[in-house]
């Protein structure tokens, strides 16, 4: 007698959570690589942004960079 299965089948039963994780990590395997170069990307551009083009502070010349940040007040 086994248990677990019906119709005393060898295969596991298969619910609608099983096929959507399926499906899921199809997904993300085939999203991830792409999300990863966007995020090394970024990351580089916010690096060379940050050091080389942005300006000089006024008293401390190069050695502290000011980023400013604009944000809108409600």
């Amino acid at each position: 007698m086994s248990l677990g299965h019906g119709g005393g089948s060898n295969r596991p039963c298969r619910s609608g959570n099983d096929r959507k994780s399926v499906r899921f990590l199809r997904t993300s395997e085939a999203v991830l690589p792409w999300l990863w170069a966007l995020a090394a990307i970024s990351l580089i551009t916010g690096l060379v942004w940050g050091f080389f083009l942005t300006p000089d502070a006024d008293k401390f010349a190069s050695t502290v960079k000011i980023i400013y940040l604009h944000v809108r007040r409600l």
